[in-house]
């Protein structure tokens, strides 16, 4: 397993635009995490939530098509693509 890297960026529009300079290999699995900003005062934490829940009900667009069957999903090696 190769060693994971580290990335900041910003959410705009549903997509996420990684910091300059940051380059992925194509088909490199990802992990997305929100960080909360730096400055928490006068933040409301149960809009936070509702708009969390609300992005985990819709989900987010990350630019692929849905996978319809196993095979277009695994193919012939048994092995996510």
């Amino acid at each position: 397993m190769a060693e994971p890297h580290r990335y900041r960026g910003v959410a705009r529009n549903g997509k996420v635009e990684l910091e300059p300079g940051a380059k992925l290999p194509e088909g490199a699995e990802v992990i997305v995490l929100f960080e909360r900003p730096s400055d928490t005062s006068g933040v409301d934490q149960d809009e936070d939530l509702k708009w969390l829940l609300g992005a985990m009900r819709t989900g987010f667009d990350l630019g692929g098509g849905p996978y319809f069957d196993r095979s277009s999903h695994y193919g012939d090696s048994g092995r996510p693509r």
